[in-house]
């Protein structure tokens, strides 16, 4: 479980990369193909797990043109790793507010391990973020 401060944390990281990411369809976040995974098959189940949980703690926000769902728990560390299973590759950035491990998901968002926190502390939280468009 996160604390008030991780929890801060780390949705000031996400808000920030947000803000700097290009959600186009035809760019796919910048990367190839075979670096995501997308939403199909047996990632489905993990998907609406992560919905739920989002809506179950209202973990929604509403911009623009998309709507935001954000998981954590054990639904976000289910999310993570089955896209280590299906080869995501990881993305390992260094933010402002700590070290994470992110894996893409094709056009929708990119579930996340923060491993050090702001300090670099060692640490270890999960999260996701969804994005579909309105």
């Amino acid at each position: 479980m996160l604390t008030p401060r991780q929890l801060a944390a780390v949705l000031l990281a996400m808000s920030a990369w947000l803000l700097t990411c290009p959600f186009s369809v035809a760019g796919q976040f910048g990367q190839t193909p075979e670096d995501h995974a997308d939403v199909g098959g047996p990632a489905l189940s993990y998907y609406a797990d992560c919905i739920n949980e989002a809506k179950a703690r209202f973990r929604i926000e509403r911009l623009d043109r998309h709507v935001l769902y954000r998981c954590h728990n054990e639904e976000a560390v289910a999310y993570f790793n089955f896209l280590g299973r299906v080869g995501v590759r990881d993305e390992r950035e260094t933010q402002p507010t700590g070290v994470f491990i992110f894996r893409t998901i094709r056009g929708l968002g990119r579930c996340w391990n923060m491993i050090a926190d702001e300090n670099g502390q060692p640490m270890s939280s999960y999260g996701c973020f969804l994005m579909e468009d309105i």
